[in-house]
C-alpha cells in the first residue's frame, strides 16, 4: 500500500474491457454488399480511494422531560436546554456550532383498566440539537459534558471531513490516471494505438462519513471520559473511459 498526500492508495485490481463494435454503413444507392466501415473502441474502468483522517464530529444529543402540564414539560427542558448550551460554551464550542434539531410536545395517555378509555396523563417535551466538535479528539468531553448538563439522548456522533470537495477531486484524478495506465498498456499488448478519447464517465462510491452509537449508560459515568476513536475515512472514485482504436 503506498500513501501519498493524504493518504490515498490504489486498487491493484480494475476492470478493463475491449470491446470490439463493427458498424456497417451503405451509401445511398449503394447496393447490399456496399462500402463497409468499422469502429474499433477500447474501454476501461480505473479506480481509487483516498483514505484521510476525519477533521469534524457531528453529535446528535437531546433533553426529554415529562410533566403533569404542558407548560412546565417545556419549562423544563429549556432549563436543561440552557444549562447544555452553556457547558458547551465552556468547552469551547462556539455559537455557530450548535443548531436546534427538532423541537416536540405531545400529550401522555394511560388506560387504567381493560377497555377502558385513555386519560390524559401528562405531556412530553423533547428537544434536539446538532453539535459541530473540532478537534474530533473532544467528542467524547463534548458528550459527557451534554449529559451531565441534563441531557438524556445521545443519537449518534459522525465523524467527517470538512473539505470534502477536495478529496472527491483527488480520489477522481486518481481513477482517471489508473484509467489511462490500465488503456496504454492494453493498446500496448494488443499492438494498437490509442485514438482519440469518445467517452468519460465518473462514479463515487461509499461516503466520506462514519456514524458512532454510544451507549447512554457510559456517557452517563461522570468518573470518566468517554473514549471516542475517529480512526480513517475513505472514499471511493472510479472513472470509465471508451478509447478510439487505430
Amino acid at each position: 500500500m503506498k500513501r501519498l498526500g493524504l493518504r490515498w492508495w490504489i486498487p491493484a485490481a480494475a476492470i478493463a474491457t475491449l470491446s470490439l463494435v463493427t458498424a456497417l454503413a451503405s451509401a445511398p444507392g449503394a447496393s447490399a454488399e456496399g462500402d463497409a466501415s468499422s469502429e474499433r473502441t477500447l474501454t476501461v474502468t480505473g479506480r481509487a480511494t483516498i483514505t484521510a483522517p476525519p477533521d469534524v464530529a457531528r453529535i446528535t444529543l437531546g433533553v426529554e422531560s415529562q410533566a403533569p402540564s404542558a407548560r412546565q414539560a417545556h419549562e423544563a427542558n429549556a432549563r436543561k436546554v440552557e444549562r447544555i448550551v452553556a457547558a458547551l460554551s465552556e468547552l469551547g464550542v462556539a455559537a455557530r456550532d450548535i443548531q436546534t434539531a427538532g423541537i416536540s410536545l405531545t400529550p401522555i395517555y394511560r388506560t387504567e383498566e381493560r377497555g377502558g378509555e385513555p386519560r390524559l396523563t401528562g405531556y412530553r417535551a423533547t428537544y434536539a440539537l446538532h453539535v459541530r466538535v473540532r478537534p474530533v479528539e473532544q467528542a467524547g468531553t463534548v458528550a459527557d459534558a451534554a449529559v451531565q448538563a441534563g441531557a438524556n439522548r445521545i443519537e449518534s456522533i459522525q465523524f467527517t471531513v470538512e473539505d470534502l470537495e477536495a478529496i472527491k477531486q483527488q480520489a477522481l484524478r486518481q481513477a482517471v490516471a489508473d484509467a489511462l495506465r490500465q488503456a496504454q498498456v492494453l493498446a500496448e499488448a494488443a499492438g494498437v494505438q490509442l485514438g482519440s478519447l469518445l467517452t468519460l464517465r465518473d462514479a463515487y462510491f461509499g461516503s466520506p462519513e462514519m456514524p458512532v452509537r454510544l451507549p447512554l449508560a457510559r456517557l452517563s459515568e461522570a468518573s470518566a471520559d468517554t473514549p471516542v476513536l475517529p480512526g480513517e475515512l475513505g472514499l471511493q472514485a472510479a472513472a470509465t473511459l471508451v478509447f478510439e482504436l487505430r
